[in-house]
């Protein structure tokens, strides 16, 4: 699929996709916790993430030059899903922070999510991938 000549509409579609299924990968996620924490009584299980906190972000890298028509194109769809460009890196990229908007920071889940949203975007002929302050996690072997 050319990116460049996605619709808006269809660049919707993808959008809510890739959210809906970083959405379900927290919640396989938070169901596997708490079966794991069946013993725990409900006063400490309350209070109790995942363990980390840390940060994670999608990073989408363009195919094309900038300066190209087709190339441009496909910057206006990677930043009408929510993207910016990346100005702190020497790589020309685009970054979206927590797709799902999490109101915490628990580098577990803020990790499913960006795997999730960046494997959909994947799918769909993005070059689409995590970047996270952790170097290697284990739950994503």
């Amino acid at each position: 699929m050319n990116i460049a000549t996605l619709t808006q509409k269809q660049v919707d579609m993808i959008d809510a996709e890739a959210i809906s299924a970083a959405y379900c990968s927290v919640a396989e996620l938070l169901t596997d916790c708490n079966s794991k924490l069946s013993d725990v009584p409900i006063k400490i299980k309350k209070h109790l993430q995942p363990a980390y906190h840390d940060f994670a972000w999608v990073i989408v890298q363009p195919a094309r030059k900038e300066n190209t028509r087709l190339g441009k194109a496909e910057r206006r769809v990677i930043e009408s899903m929510g993207f910016y460009l990346d100005s702190n890196s020497n790589y020309k990229h685009y970054k979206l922070w927590n797709p799902i908007g999490y109101p915490g920071n628990s580098i577990h889940i803020l990790q499913i999510t960006a795997l999730a949203y960046a494997s959909v975007l994947r799918t769909y002929g993005f070059n689409a991938y995590v970047g996270s302050n952790q170097l290697e996690p284990k739950y994503l072997d």
